[in-house]
């Protein structure tokens, strides 16, 4: 599956959540470090699996203080 992070952004780590339908990528751009959750908003049930584009539940920009 292919996630379309924001103009800008290369990402530089992925984790897995329990649910196991989100996904969160850590990116990098000039401003700094950003955080973004991927996932479906209603799970498919196990007999009706398709892909589907993951959406942005939630974003954490400049994850880092500047000091």
């Amino acid at each position: 599956m292919r996630i379309n992070l924001p103009a800008g952004g290369h990402p530089t780590g992925v984790t897995f959540v329990d649910d196991a339908y989100s996904v969160v990528v850590a990116s990098q751009n000039l401003t700094g470090a950003n955080l973004y959750m991927y996932g479906e908003d209603k799970p498919k049930s196990p007999d009706n699996i398709q892909q589907s584009k993951p959406e942005i539940k939630w974003e954490h920009h400049n994850i880092h203080d500047k000091k």
